[in-house]
Parts: C-alpha cells; sequence; structure tokens
C-alpha cells in the first residue's frame, strides 16, 4: 500500500512538472507559467505553481520564446526595421547602393547664328539620355535625339540625329536644386538634301531641378559640312552655328 502512495505522488508530480509552459526571457531566466493570453504587445501569464494567483503582464520585447506544455514553442524574433526611401532625389530604379540607373527626356527650342554666313537660324530638338547615377550627384549617360533647324534666308529645314556623352553635376541632394550638364557627340544628316552632312555636336548649359522635373539654359556649337558644285566641280565646305538653347524635361 505504501509504494502504491508514493508511486501516485511521483506519478502526479511528474505529470505536474510536464503540464507547464517555460517562458524564457532574452536575459537568461524562466519561469514556470500557465500562459492566458499573447497579444501584439504583452504576454500575460500566471505562476505554474499559484494558478489562482495574480495574473502577469510581460512585455514580448523581453520574451525570447515560450515553451508549451504540449512541447510546442512560440519564438519571438526582432522586428526587422526598414529604412525608409530616401525622398531627396527621384530613385529611378530600386537601389541600397549609391549607383543607379538614371533616364532624362528633355525638349527645347534654339536661337543660332552660322558664323560664315552671319545669318540667322531657329532650331527646335528632343533628347533622350541614359546612364548611370552616382552618389546622388553625378550622372553620365549615352544620349539620342532629333532636331532640326531652318534659316530666315529660307534654307531648312533641315533634320539630324545627334548621338552624344552627357555629364550632369547637381549641386546639392534636395528636391530643388541647380547642375551643371556637359553633352558632345556627333549628329548626322537625315533630311533628303544630298549637299548637307553631318558634323561635331556639344553644348554646355545650367539649369534647375524640381524633383523630377528640369529646366535649362545653354549654349552649343554645332558644325555640318556643306556640299555643292561650282562648274561641275564639287566643292565641300565647313560651316559653323552658335547659339542659345532652351529645355524642359523631366527624369524616370
Amino acid at each position: 500500500m505504501k509504494k502504491l502512495v508514493l508511486f501516485m505522488l511521483a506519478l502526479i508530480f511528474t505529470m505536474g512538472a510536464i503540464a507547464q509552459d517555460i517562458i524564457i526571457r532574452k536575459d537568461g531566466s524562466e519561469t514556470k507559467a500557465k500562459v492566458i493570453e499573447i497579444d501584439s504587445q504583452n504576454i500575460k501569464y500566471k505562476r505554474f505553481e499559484n494558478h489562482e494567483g495574480p495574473t502577469y503582464t510581460e512585455p514580448k520585447s523581453d520574451i525570447l520564446k515560450i515553451r508549451y506544455q504540449n512541447g510546442t514553442e512560440d519564438s519571438f524574433a526582432p522586428e526587422k526595421i526598414t529604412p525608409k526611401a530616401d525622398k531627396k532625389f527621384p530613385k529611378l530604379i530600386n537601389s541600397k547602393s549609391n549607383v543607379r540607373y538614371a533616364c532624362i527626356l528633355e525638349t527645347g527650342f534654339a536661337i543660332s547664328m552660322q558664323t560664315k554666313n552671319t545669318k540667322l537660324g531657329l532650331g527646335y530638338g528632343v533628347t533622350l539620355s541614359q546612364g548611370i547615377a552616382f552618389n546622388q550627384k553625378h550622372f553620365a549617360s549615352i544620349g539620342v535625339g532629333f532636331e532640326g533647324e531652318g534659316y530666315i534666308d529660307g534654307n531648312g529645314p533641315y533634320g539630324y540625329i545627334p548621338i552624344f556623352a552627357n555629364y550632369r553635376y547637381t549641386l546639392k541632394d534636395n528636391q530643388i536644386t541647380p547642375f551643371v550638364s556637359v553633352s558632345a557627340g556627333w549628329r548626322a544628316a537625315v533630311t533628303k538634301t544630298k549637299e548637307i552632312n553631318g558634323g561635331l555636336w556639344s553644348n554646355i548649359s545650367v539649369g534647375v531641378r524640381f524633383g523630377k522635373l528640369v529646366a535649362s539654359i545653354g549654349t552649343f556649337a554645332k558644325t555640318y559640312q556643306y556640299k555643292e558644285n561650282i562648274n561641275n566641280i564639287s566643292h565641300k565646305d565647313t560651316y559653323a552655328n552658335l547659339g542659345i538653347m532652351f529645355n524642359i524635361g523631366f527624369s524616370f
């Protein structure tokens, strides 16, 4: 009879030891408990040795995990904090680095003077630059576009396709900030006039960026070759246009 009583006491003690939840904190301490409730911020429990006693509340941020009486566990890993995107400069692709792809589309008009014959010209154009932005301030790209020009003496309009390299420096990393742009390349003639050939294409401009919008003013120099027949002899001559250009555009 005595052995039976001892066996029953041992069995009850063993079951009691198993039928408990264990709260394990991040500092390494543990509490035997009966977990009552887990919400988004806190854990509520009663101490295992006093189920009828007070209810305790602890923040989840202090708890590493809970091992339940049935052997399952709940772990409480720290929440990952995602940094807010930098809104000072329009990001053209999702990137955590200081180097990213960028694209700028611009259009505008120009007033020029042909230096050889001293005649006034008017022009228009659109360009698309695609490249890499470095450290929010430097932008290096390759561009292509279309431009047309004509002269007050009635010659034209003539069409060209410029292909160029561009470097742009933005002074500050702000929504509204000035910049400097330098471009150089070659423009090919696309008009049906056989007398006109392409030539060098370059410009330098200053402007202001308003978020994704840009506006600029600058000077340019363009050359082209003009072929003509004099006394059935073909002659080539190089002409140059110097002028002022006004552009507006946006990045995407």
